[in-house]
């Protein structure tokens, strides 16, 4: 079994006068620690490969970050994940990406998948990536992908190619895609459109500030309209594209559009054309 490795410790049984008998040994399994949950494997000279190890189920808070040093015996001396780690490879067992779980990796590149069945990227999981390269990051969510949650900051100041949100998705929280560059073509430069799946039921303030390379939102989920009566905390936050000049148009249903007033909607939108879609 790779998710755990056998240890041994002596069973005690005590009797009722107090004499134990510590003959017996007892075979028990930890879960996989430090340097057994992944592997580093030298791809070129400053280049690794971090492959998280099949079986672990949640990777812990800021443990593989680029502000920690991994150590690996398959590396003479221990790597800074910043400075060397280009490609990350995670298990299929997967669930979570805790705090800044693997954030800061500016040199990342390549594909990155997100196995089918993590349901919560925390804050800061993925963030500040592939900054340090001409070539953008391409994030894939495995078909049947079960994510439901994108954490606060989740991706900011990534480099993204080619993005597309799963579709079970159901909440994106503040400022979670601030300052995302993104590419839909061969050409980095080239805009194009990013798709609100059909089960997105709220978007936190802020969310897309600053992004570059999206022309058309294409938003799809009717679970966003202001509910009837409501005050306060709309499903739709504050400011969603506030800096982003690159925009010219966002759909959206009609159900969505009608119910937010035209005060809510400039505050929102602030002044990109909206096109609600009967």
């Amino acid at each position: 079994n790779t998710c755990y490795e056998p240890f041994t410790t002596a069973a005690v049984t005590a009797s009722a006068d107090g004499a134990h008998n510590a003959g017996a040994v007892r075979l028990m399994w930890s879960e996989l620690a430090g340097t057994h949950r992944y592997s580093i494997t030298r791809k070129s000279a400053n280049s690794y490969k971090l492959t998280i190890k099949e079986c672990v189920r949640e990777i812990r808070n800021s443990e593989f970050s680029s502000s920690q040093t991994i150590f690996t015996p398959d590396v003479s001396d221990s790597v800074t994940a910043s400075r060397m780690i280009t490609e990350i490879a995670l298990p299929s067992t997967l669930r979570s990406i805790g705090v800044s779980g693997l954030a800061g990796h500016d040199l990342v590149s390549g594909t990155l998948t997100i196995p089918q069945n993590v349901k919560t990227l925390a804050k800061n999981a993925l963030r500040d990536m592939a900054l340090g390269n001409s070539e953008a990051l391409t994030v894939v969510f495995e078909t049947g992908s079960k994510l439901r949650s994108i954490g606060e900051s989740t991706f900011n100041n990534n480099r993204l190619k080619d993005f597309t949100l799963p579709e079970n998705l159901e909440t994106i929280e503040s400022v979670a895609f601030t300052g995302v560059r993104f590419s839909f073509s061969s050409d980095p430069s080239s805009p194009g459109t990013l798709i609100i799946p059909s089960k997105v039921s709220r978007i936190g303030n802020n969310a897309f500030m600053f992004v570059e390379g999206i022309t058309t939102v294409d938003i799809r989920s009717d679970q966003l309209r202001k509910p009837d009566g409501a005050a306060g905390s709309f499903p739709l936050g504050d400011n969603l594209f506030q800096g982003v000049t690159g925009i010219t148009e966002i759909k959206l249903p009609q159900t969505v559009y009608n119910s937010y007033s035209s005060t809510d909607r400039s505050r929102i939108f602030g002044t990109i054309t909206l096109k609600p879609i009967p």
